[in-house]
């Protein structure tokens, strides 16, 4: 994933696993993540510009059953 800005190029990006248990987790920069248990999980990217805007994109995935 890769996040723009139309002013500036200080975009900073931070990646999230949110669980099927509701723990959130902040990944590192390699972004991997194997699941230890079927359910339902989020792969959340989250994008704030140098202005303090932010996005959030969330990608559902189910693993399992």
């Amino acid at each position: 994933a890769t996040a723009t800005d139309d002013v500036d190029e200080t975009v900073e990006v931070k990646y999230f696993i949110v669980e099927s248990t509701g723990t959130i987790r902040l990944l590192d920069q390699t972004r991997k993540f194997k699941p230890t248990r079927a359910g339902r999980y989020t792969a959340r990217y989250y994008a704030v510009d140098s202005s303090g805007n932010a996005t959030i994109v969330d990608y559902i995935f189910v693993v399992g059953g």
